[in-house]
């Protein structure tokens, strides 16, 4: 095994009781699958305020990077949850 690592990126829809902009997305299930589109803005999700932002990570393998979830949802106070499955 190397020392080579590979980055890989995710989208963290992170819930904030302090919304940032006036302006808004209002969202539904069927808008999660393109949060490419909302990356820095604040959104509303099943009545909650979010913010949207793009992370990266380091993995050890490719198939690590390539199975790691692309979207992740942190409500307040609780740990990050992928939104969908990994290969889906």
């Amino acid at each position: 095994m190397g020392n080579t690592r590979y980055e890989g990126g995710y989208y963290l829809i992170k819930e904030t009781k302090q919304p940032k902009y006036l302006d808004f997305y209002d969202l539904k299930k069927k808008d999660l699958t393109t949060l490419w589109a909302y990356v820095g803005q604040t959104v509303r999700y099943r009545k909650r305020w979010f913010f949207i932002t793009y992370k990266t990570t380091l993995f050890y393998s490719e198939k690590a990077r390539d199975n790691y979830a692309k979207n992740w949802i942190k409500y307040l106070y609780k740990q990050p949850m992928p939104l969908f499955k990994a290969n889906a």
